[in-house]
């Protein structure tokens, strides 16, 4: 009765392997995206950097002159950067830590129920 059915063996780690290599291909798709991102905005950045020490040469000559420190001109040129950075990473901090709260507070049956 069963002699003409033919027996296929599969390894469940092949099959668990084969359902979420569409996940795999999508997470190395956004990891080089965000990797050229950051790259764009790094060089963004080199570029505004560049920008603001050619259009203040003339104030950084006049500062050197009179004796400033090559530290107390690179504080002056990063001052405002520094600023943005410490606005940015605070208010990327608060979000992060608020979702993780909220995150940490639900009930983990609730959590389990769904599906």
């Amino acid at each position: 009765m069963f002699t003409q059915l033919h027996f296929e063996s599969i390894f469940i780690d092949d099959n668990i392997k084969n359902q979420y290599a569409a996940e795999r291909r999508t997470s190395m798709m956004l990891s080089i995206c965000t990797v050229i991102a950051l790259i764009i905005s790094y060089l963004g950045l080199y570029g505004l950097s560049v920008y603001i020490a050619e259009r203040r040469m003339k104030e950084i000559g006049v500062r050197k002159v009179v004796g400033a420190s090559i530290i107390g001109i690179v504080r002056m040129l990063s001052k405002d950067y520094v600023k943005l950075l410490v606005i940015s990473f605070t208010i990327a901090w608060l979000t992060v830590s608020f979702e993780s709260v909220k995150a940490a507070k639900r009930n983990p049956v609730d959590t389990l129920k769904r599906e």
